[in-house]
């Protein structure tokens, strides 16, 4: 292995520089060249190295965080790393908090014109300044309004509202953002979760979801 010399680096660079210190040095400016070079690369070796397992621990901390965030020693690395490079959106709109995965996110939509949507968060886009550009809801239904008020308005009164949503023939439908009143989201984790509801607020409230977009977070215990 080749000795460090400390004055390789200022061969190298005065050769680079200067034609006339690269004819002064001739022979020693490309052995100065190749152990310059020899442990450059045995440090972007260990450098990329390091950032490729930090890559792989940050995603994996993240996939796993319901399940470690009941340990003291990640619940602290995840505060001060993790949780501050995360968008919240993320949070808010996938089972981030919960240890099951399949826990399912329910959203009631009401958009821009007064219709009323809901199904399933299947997935969600953000922009470049992290902001909600748009989510597609899976099973997704319409709340027939105009029925709803018709009814009320020859009876005085209505039956269930539950009675009133429509099934849409689409697998997926995309909202988009911009046309988003009101956001009401239900958690629906296959397991008990006790504690995920409050995790989730005082995530988004610490973030700061924009004023403009009003929501609910709600999560519903499997029933017994």
């Amino acid at each position: 292995m080749a000795l460090f010399k400390g004055g390789d680096y200022e061969i190298v660079a005065s050769g680079l520089y200067s034609e006339a210190m690269f004819k002064e040095y001739k022979g020693e400016f490309w052995d100065a060249l190749d152990r310059t070079l020899e442990r450059q690369g045995r440090f972007l070796s260990w450098y990329y190295a390091f950032v490729f397992l930090l890559a792989i621990s940050s995603v994996l901390g993240i996939k796993n965080y319901g399940k470690l965030r009941r340990h003291k020693v990640f619940a602290r690395v995840a505060d001060f790393y993790l949780l501050p490079h995360i968008s919240q959106w993320y949070v808010v709109l996938t089972a981030f908090t919960f240890a099951d995965k399949r826990t399912t996110v329910k959203a009631d939509i009401l958009m821009t014109d007064n219709t009323l949507y809901r199904g399933d968060v299947a997935e969600h886009f953000i922009d470049r300044e992290g902001h909600l550009s748009g989510l597609f809801l899976a099973t997704p239904k319409r709340f027939d309004r105009r029925a709803y008020l018709r009814e009320q308005d020859a009876w005085g009164s209505t039956r269930n509202p539950a009675l009133f949503w429509r099934e849409i023939p689409s697998a997926k439908l995309y909202i988009l953002a911009d046309k988003i009143v009101n956001l009401n989201l239900n958690y629906q984790p296959p397991l008990d979760t006790t504690d995920s509801e409050d995790i989730v607020k005082k995530f988004v409230y610490r973030k700061g979801i924009p004023k403009d977009v009003q929501f609910t977070i709600t999560i519903t215990a499997p029933k017994r």
